[in-house]
């Protein structure tokens, strides 16, 4: 999960932010295989029991686990912590084994912070990752305000990305951060995994409060961008007048 939205956000950033046209082809062709993660905007790979069963046995019968692609057995301690962060995110067991497995390789980056630690910071990194690939495509998509001078150079790319950024939007793209904007509230999900003892010292908690936040400024900025560039159709510019009149809570404060 975090490996390859991690990639891909950096991809984005090189060909929109730094000009790397000579990047085209690669930037098409794994946007198109990221489309459903667009699609399917910040929603989990569901939980299977057939999946929590192979993890469950992978003490005695290997798996196979795509990051590495090998079979491998594993510890009973590694099985137990893939269930419980499977259940926390409500998230595939192969998925969480493999989430694991990156916050393993990542634990040089935070010597202080434990396995799962870890973990729970790149599951909301990825998320970050997401969305802010997301808000970059959005701002450099041709429009009525301004233009990025990396992608005009390159037909190519600002096809590719006029071309994904409508079809997400004609496909339920607004209705769907509109509805992830409400939930993206760093003291509920905080709220939820210090019942899971998932929050470790001042600054994991302070790492996990600045990856959500960005999480729900770019869902915000994305409508915003969109705005700005494109103007809004009568249904789309109504539903945006609902949210901004439901009774919200304001933005959560950094949690300490």
């Amino acid at each position: 999960m975090w490996t390859s939205q991690k990639s891909l956000n950096s991809l984005v950033h090189s060909v929109i932010a730094e000009g790397r046209t000579d990047r085209a082809y690669e930037f098409d062709a794994e946007l198109k295989k990221a489309r459903p993660n667009f699609h399917a905007l910040l929603k989990n790979p569901p939980k299977t029991a057939a999946d929590r069963e192979l993890v469950r046995k992978a003490a005695n019968q290997p798996i196979t686990v795509r990051l590495i692609q090998q079979k491998i057995c594993l510890s009973d301690d590694f099985i137990e912590e893939a269930i419980i962060v499977s259940d926390l995110f409500e998230l595939n067991e192969m998925a969480a084994v493999e989430l694991l497995l990156t916050a393993e390789g990542q634990q040089p980056s935070y010597p202080d912070l434990t396995r799962g630690l870890v973990a729970v910071l790149l599951y909301y990194d990825q998320q970050r990752c997401i969305v802010d690939t997301l808000r970059c495509l959005i701002e450099a998509r041709e429009g009525r305000r301004w233009t990025v001078d990396s992608v005009t150079a390159s037909p190519e790319v600002a096809k590719t990305i006029n071309d994904v950024t409508a079809s997400l939007w004609r496909d339920g793209l607004l209705g769907a951060i509109l509805d992830l904007l409400p939930a993206a509230n760093e003291r509920l999900a905080a709220a939820k995994l210090e019942e899971q003892r998932a929050l470790g010292n001042a600054r994991h908690r302070r790492q996990f409060g600045a990856l959500q936040s960005q999480v729900r400024h770019c869902l915000a900025d994305c409508v915003f961008l969109w705005a700005c560039q494109t103007p809004l159709g009568v249904e789309d510019l109504l539903a945006v007048m609902r949210f901004l009149q439901r009774d919200l809570p304001p933005a959560p404060a950094a949690i300490d």
